[in-house]
């Protein structure tokens, strides 16, 4: 028990010859949301620098929206740096977590030190402003008796999410509606066998490409005449239906319904097929994430 005792001594005395965190050094940083207001604020100490933060490490770039309390003249200590005005009531910015709710924060002083801090009862996923999305449009004029197809085309750094089609008159006779994750674009496919002259639109609608990433669910089936049908197409476990579509190998297909439904997390397509021969119908959901 002596010889215990001595050495307890000697490790009580070794401890005291470690120094302290040297002052200036970020150890610490905390991201909480607010009851009442759902405001992100993030508490940091020991930093002596700018204090700047960001959605993942090294790209710590952004000032807090409260720079006076939380900027270098701020040092050591912050407990309520704001992502966004407050208000009342708050911006988007103030209320929106990172998308993997975690921010990282950065000294910009000294050895430009660290720490990340997550956010407690966050759902990670896309958030809508990282979206940035575009609707791209082919546009034409078309007289009766004309078939047509048009492929608008997502700009570099977008994704296709979903797309459609417009025309100014009834009559038209819609094969195709679909997106095509291989050329990053929506395809549009019809016939107008009479009337007077239409006005048509096929659209993409375009998502910034770092933002998301999407598949395609299909189901393909083969129909007589005279059948009735509808098919839903799901996305799987951890992607979210963003638009969707169909397509037919012939013309004649009445569709009564092409959607998407949220709550089934899905694309819905329904449609009966009068005469002629067999038909190739698909019904595709795009699932992103």
């Amino acid at each position: 028990m002596k010889g215990l005792g001595m050495v307890l001594g000697v490790l009580a005395g070794a401890v005291l010859l470690f120094p302290p965190p040297a002052s200036g050094q970020l150890s610490r940083c905390k991201a909480r949301v607010g009851g009442s207001d759902g405001v992100i604020a993030v508490k940091a100490r020991g930093f002596s620098g700018q204090l700047l933060w960001g959605e993942s490490a090294g790209s710590e770039t952004n000032a807090f929206s409260n720079e006076g309390t939380c900027g270098a003249a701020a040092g050591p200590n912050a407990a309520r740096c704001t992502l966004g005005d407050v208000g009342p009531p708050p911006e988007s910015a103030a209320i929106t977590p990172p998308r993997l709710c975690t921010i990282y924060l950065r000294d910009q002083a000294g050895a430009g030190d660290q720490c990340s801090a997550h956010i407690k009862g966050c759902t990670p996923g896309v958030r809508g402003e990282d979206l940035e999305c575009v609707e791209v449009e082919l546009a034409d004029t078309f007289s009766a008796g004309t078939s047509w197809n048009r492929t608008p085309e997502c700009p570099t750094g977008k994704v296709v999410t979903g797309g459609g089609y417009q025309a100014s008159e009834l009559g038209v006779e819609w094969s195709a509606s679909r997106t095509y994750g291989s050329l990053n674009a929506h395809f549009c496919q019809g016939y107008y066998p009479s009337g007077a002259d239409v006005d048509v639109k096929c659209l993409a609608q375009c998502c910034k490409g770092e933002a998301v990433d999407c598949i395609e669910v299909e189901l393909a089936d083969t129909f007589s005449a005279g059948t009735s049908w509808n098919r839903t197409p799901a996305c799987p476990a951890g992607r979210v239906v963003t638009g969707g579509g169909h397509q037919a190998s012939e013309l004649g297909v009445e569709w009564q319904a092409s959607r998407t439904y949220q709550s089934l997390n899905a694309h819905f397509c329904q449609g009966y097929y009068p005469s002629g021969p067999d038909v190739d119908v698909k019904c595709l959901a795009q699932c992103c994430k």
